[in-house]
């Protein structure tokens, strides 16, 4: 489940923000190839590799569009989109997703009490995205 996970997460948010930015429908076309190609290599060759790094690096790129997004949204300046605190939200929430997979790397060198950390951490973070997005549509509801 996890590769389909880490697939239908890239494709929905990437093709999510280039809606949002405009882009060219190449853009989806492409994230949409690159989540099947995936999951193709996990379940078709099945070729054994550590998930987590495309997982970060699906998050990566999924940090540069909202960023891109929400740098244009600033410079709008004067109206801004109606999901823009949904969007940081997602912008904030995979940034420390991202660092907390670098960090597990190094999960054999941190005690229990670090790792519990981290997850509540992680934790913290997914209630602050979850209440972002609840906050959108409750204030769209209006």
């Amino acid at each position: 489940m996890y590769p389909i996970y880490i697939a239908g997460d890239f494709f929905l948010l990437t093709s999510l923000f280039c809606s949002k930015l405009k882009l060219n429908k190449i853009f989806v076309a492409t994230s949409a190839l690159l989540a099947l190609v995936f999951l193709i290599v996990i379940f078709g060759f099945k070729i054994n590799f550590n998930q987590d790094i495309a997982k970060v690096i699906s998050n990566i790129l999924i940090i540069g569009l909202a960023g891109t997004f929400l740098i244009a949204q600033i410079r709008n300046g004067e109206k801004m989109e109606r999901f823009f605190f949904a969007d940081v939200g997602i912008f904030f929430y995979y940034s420390v997703s991202v660092f907390n997979f670098v960090i597990q790397q190094q999960v054999q060198n941190l005690s229990q009490d670090d790792y519990a950390l981290i997850g509540i951490f992680n934790t913290f973070f997914a209630a602050v995205l979850y209440s972002l997005i609840l906050y959108t549509f409750l204030k769209l509801k209006k």
